[in-house]
């Protein structure tokens, strides 16, 4: 086998091996601060930040909790936000993502995106080792 081939199944195991302790850090994460306060409260639309490659518009705004006993600047919103430019959202201090808040269509699939992401790791490399085991026996004569 060819050094070049070698050297790109070793990045590609080795980006899956990190794509997968960042996922189970997440998972760690989220079993951790499950029983971690949250907060609910509005968001208010201050500003956009480019995102890049898309050059979409990340939200940026305040947040206020319900009680007005938590406030948080320059926060990013997760999920969709209305022409009003405020919404309900929920926000959890312990989580790893502290800097942001969730509308509540997001907030209920956010503890399955760890798990999600998982499985496609899980998929990609069974798949792709697959492939290249058949390669590999064409290859060979097998």
């Amino acid at each position: 086998m060819h050094w070049a081939v070698k050297s790109g199944r070793i990045a590609f195991y080795s980006l899956m091996a990190l794509l997968l302790v960042w996922m189970g850090s997440l998972a760690y994460n989220d079993v951790a601060t499950a029983g971690d306060p949250v907060h609910l409260g509005t968001f208010t639309f201050t500003h956009c930040v480019e995102s890049r490659p898309t050059r979409s518009c990340s939200p940026r705004g305040d947040w206020v909790s319900a009680d007005g006993s938590i406030r948080r600047t320059d926060v990013t919103l997760d999920g969709v936000l209305p022409p009003s430019g405020q919404v309900t959202t929920l926000y959890k201090p312990t989580s790893y993502a502290a800097h942001t808040v969730h509308t509540p269509d997001m907030w209920r699939v956010l503890p399955f995106a760890p798990a999600i992401g998982i499985a496609a790791v899980a998929v990609c490399v069974a798949v792709q080792t697959r492939r290249w085991r058949l390669r590999d026996s064409g290859r060979d004569g097998g």
